[in-house]
């Protein structure tokens, strides 16, 4: 499935370490000119403490205030250190209920210790006694950190930077019991305010500066000395921030400040670092992390330091994380295809900036391995699904681990979700509007959302069709009867009877009570799932001859539904609209079907839609939600209009959102985060913990997915990766039983950590997966092969692909130039000659139903093909090729090219 070489990994070998060697030529100079985006805030703090003391590094500026707590935090780019402005990361004065930003800027020390077993845990934060921290010749800062409510621990700071082999700031703490008694230190924790706050931000009229460019996307990663926490900008340009543990130090848990997280502003909150987190889960209850949570003895006059280094990061040099961290000889980790995958599959782990010396899987799972002098390799393939927690020793005395989880095939998830949804989802009730209606659900009381005042709010509604949508999509490729007459009955009894206006095809998104008809007809982010609901049902009359109605009335609705839409679509709207990418369909379909003046309507409609959203830049105040719902509008918009520079920053804007950390739940994965503004949705959602692998994941991965079709452009690695991961991450979210969560939370802090009870918006991301994933091969000189949704071989005669994806419709050969493509059934192998003059394509169909369908093909090395009796011409290098399915049977087909 998988293949690398090791070629190109040692540190010498780096291409980034050759920037960080230009960068650390020139030292900022003293007193230089600040630059011109660079203003500095006024906190209350600066009445108590107006001598700050500064250290000035190659990178990174540190400005220090009370408590030797880091008021400011300039970096720059690590690429051009004497070309670009510096950026500034720390949040600014912020207060949350009693609490203050200031509370949580980075140099904060949470402290939690007892001297028995019996003692409560006593927690206190450094204060500063004297305000003139004592700095030496070199620059260097030291604090004397003050503990009031511990006068037991004596703690010390040092704030220096390195050079080799990049520039680093550490900061060095330092941690004494001065006591007569043993000390437990149950936690010890390290909080960092950076400017993620979404709230009150707006675009600057006389510099045309916007708030993705002064604001951050914080990722954290918690995995023993891998530990990680990124501020990238969220407009993925440089500089990042990177702040890790160095020598002898290893991260446990992370949270967030609870306050912050139930406060009224946009932002996912304050994230804290814990080394030590024993006493803030037992002193907090929460829920058990991922991870031990341990603590420190201290017998009197022992001492133990902690170590936490800064350096910049630059989204130009490829995976920076990734970089980084190998080359300052920190444990790294890549993975394909994901952090989640099939159990049949496996993942690759790759290691780099250690050498790994011994492997364990938490599981029973075989491990295939291998280390060099640059680092090593693990192929993971556990004997059953679920998660597997991956530990690595290495020889710089730490230990690293990755959190997998591995999943059943897809395609049997897939039919589990769809009985799933039959069998719980479906409500009757002949006294309700919702009577005959696939409705969101608990999935762990198994209670349907059915009350009056779940439905004042579209949440609600818009879950429940989405749904309806993911079980349309999966039985236009694998038909079950019984699930089609449910379908029929949801849509006449429910979608056309109470929710959807005959007359003119408008379509309501609240309900005032549960007895009258839906309301709110101006919401346009309900009438593309509804168009893809209709244009499912097409393709299951037209190519099963199944559903209530006659294909070409499902596509009439279709229509009508995307005409209806655009009745109301004056601008585009925050958090962009989901699913209506798939109005490309609808209009070739219609063309295909010989309905050119709707289609051409539809497609002048859109169009003219299309100028509008390239109009409207990502940089509106509204976009500014936590939902990067817009991302995938824009790129569309923009390949539409073929304008590839909207597109790159489409892409930019998508993937600064992702993180690449080793880690199931949060690899690859968008988030979302409800406010106010939209109406709480359900109790279930109590607070502005993240829920991670969020609705639009899998359709902004379909981005990238669309520009791996061809070899015409170069597609940075970090979003093939970040793609993958993230197409692959939903499926974390289905129950081995087909029950499916709407996302994931790993903050314990949270109100809703774990998986959230509601099926919510999970059909979104699972409907976009079924029409859009494609069994990917990319052939590469100095990585083999990369894969995605299929294992593949070449030999000297032939390559062989067999898809795993589930859907196995698609498949895509990059650089060899072949792609297939079909409609009906499902492709088990295919086998195409070196020369391209031969493929054999084996096609099942496990349905109970005789079909008719067509492949279509590009890339043979000929223009004329045979298949069977049957000559067909290829037009442009494209050809199509019908063929007929007999039910519960395989088929193969054959296609040569004619001499």
């Amino acid at each position: 499935m998988y293949c690398t070489k090791f070629d190109g990994l040692g540190v010498a070998q780096s291409p980034f370490l050759h920037f960080f060697q230009f960068a650390t030529s020139s030292k900022r100079e003293e007193g230089a000119n600040i630059p011109p985006n660079r203003v500095t805030s006024h906190s209350p703090m600066d009445d108590l403490f107006d001598d700050r003391s500064e250290l000035a590094g190659t990178l990174l500026t540190l400005e220090f205030g009370q408590g030797g707590r880091i008021m400011q935090l300039w970096g720059a780019d690590p690429t051009m250190p004497e070309d670009s402005d510096e950026f500034q990361f720390i949040l600014g004065p912020v207060n949350f209920g009693e609490e203050f930003s200031e509370d949580y800027y980075p140099g904060t020390i949470l402290l939690g210790a007892r001297t028995t077993p019996e003692e409560p845990w006593i927690v206190s934060r450094n204060s500063n006694t004297n305000p003139n921290p004592e700095s030496d010749e070199s620059g260097e800062i030291k604090f004397e950190y003050d503990f009031p409510l511990l006068p037991e621990i004596r703690a010390t700071g040092h704030y220096y930077e390195v050079g080799s082999p990049i520039p680093q700031v550490c900061w060095d703490v330092e941690i004494f019991n001065q006591g007569r008694v043993a000390i437990e230190i149950g936690e010890l924790a390290f909080p960092f305010a950076f400017y993620n706050l979404m709230q009150g931000a707006s675009k600057d009229e006389k510099t045309g500066r916007n708030p993705y460019q002064d604001r951050v996307y914080i990722h954290t990663f918690v995995g023993g000395t891998a530990s990680y926490l990124h501020a990238q900008r969220m407009s993925n340009e440089a500089p990042g921030l990177l702040v890790f543990p160095g020598e002898n130090t290893s991260w446990e848990m992370f949270t967030h400040v609870p306050r912050s997280l139930s406060s009224p502003f946009h932002w996912e909150g304050i994230p804290v670092v814990y080394l030590h987190s024993r006493a803030s889960v037992e002193r907090e209850e929460w829920p058990s992390h991922f991870f031990e949570h341990s603590s420190l003895i201290l017998e009197p006059g022992d001492s133990k330091k902690f170590q936490t280094r800064f350096v910049t990061t630059s989204p130009t040099v490829g995976d920076s994380v990734f970089q980084t961290l190998s080359v300052c000889k920190r444990p790294s980790m890549r993975l394909l295809p994901g952090a989640v995958a099939p159990t049949n599959v496996g993942i690759a782990v790759e290691i780099a900036g250690v050498v790994p010396k011994r492997f364990a899987a938490s599981t029973d799972a075989e491990l295939e391995t291998d280390t060099d002098e640059t680092g090593g390799f693990c192929f993971v393939r556990p004997k059953k699904p679920g998660p597997v927690r991956l530990r690595f020793d290495h020889d710089r005395m730490g230990r690293s681990f990755a959190n997998l989880l591995f999943i059943e095939p897809i395609e049997t998830l897939i039919s589990k979700r769809a009985q799933w949804i039959c069998d719980h989802q479906f409500h009757e009730d002949s006294t309700s509007v919702l009577h005959h209606a696939i409705l969101a659900t608990n999935i762990r009381t198994q209670e349907r959302i059915s009350a009056a005042e779940d439905y004042a709010f579209p949440f609600a509604l818009e879950s429940g069709l989405s749904d309806l949508l993911f079980l349309a999509e999966k039985n236009a490729i694998d038909p079950s009867l019984e699930q089609i007459q449910l379908l029929d009955t949801v849509i006449a009894d429910f979608l056309r009877d109470d929710v959807q206006n005959p007359a003119d095809g408008s379509i309501g998104c609240v309900f005032a009570d549960l007895h009258s008809v839906a309301l709110n007809y101006g919401r346009p982010r309900i009438y593309p799932i509804v168009m893809n609901i209709y244009m499912a049902m097409h393709r299951i009359s037209k190519n099963y001859g199944l559903g209530a109605k006659p294909a070409e009335s499902y596509l009439h609705e279709a229509a009508r539904t995307a005409y209806s839409l655009f009745q109301i679509l004056r601008r585009p709207i925050a958090g962009g609209l989901p699913s209506y990418s798939r109005i490309d369909d609808l209009i070739r379909t219609l063309f295909e079907e010989n309905y050119e003046e709707l289609a051409t309507e539809l497609q002048t409609q859109a169009h003219a839609y299309a100028r509008e959203v390239v109009r409207q830049p990502v940089t509106d105040v509204e976009d500014l939600s936590g939902d990067s719902g817009r991302f995938e509008e824009l790129f569309w918009a923009a390949t539409w209009l073929q304008d590839e520079g909207l597109v790159d920053i489409a892409l930019r804007h998508a993937f600064a959102a992702r993180d690449l950390g080793p880690c199931w739940w949060s690899y690859g994965s968008d988030y979302h985060i409800f406010h106010e503004t939209e109406g709480v949705p359900h109790d279930a959602i109590v607070d502005k913990g993240q829920l991670l692998l969020g609705h639009s994941t899998v359709a902004n991965s379909l981005m990238v997915m669309e520009l791996l079709r061809s070899d015409g452009r170069k597609v940075e690695d970090t979003w093939i990766r970040a793609a993958f991961g993230g197409m692959l991450g939903v499926w974390g979210l289905i129950r081995a039983d087909g029950a499916a969560s709407m996302g994931f939370c790993p903050d314990a802090a949270s109100g809703h950590f774990g998986f959230n009870p509601l099926t919510g918006d999970i059909g979104l991301s699972l409907f976009h997966y079924l029409r859009g994933v494609r069994s990917i091969v990319i052939p590469s000189r100095q990585f083999g092969v990369t894969t995605f949704g299929c294992h593949f071989e070449a030999n000297e005669t032939e390559y062989i692909v067999q898809p795993w994806d589930g859907v196995q419709q698609r498949i895509s050969m990059r650089q060899i130039g072949f792609d297939c493509t079909i409609d009906v059934g499902k492709i088990k192998q295919l086998r195409l000659d070196i020369r391209k003059r031969f493929a054999s394509i084996e096609i099942s169909n496990s349905s109970d139903f005789d079909t008719k369908g067509n492949m279509i093909v590009r890339g043979l090395w000929g223009y004329r093909v045979t298949s069977g009796e049957q000559s067909f011409e290829a037009s442009g290098g494209v050809v199509k090729v019908p063929f007929e399915l007999k039910k519960q049977a395989n088929t193969v087909i054959r296609l040569e090219v004619e001499k």
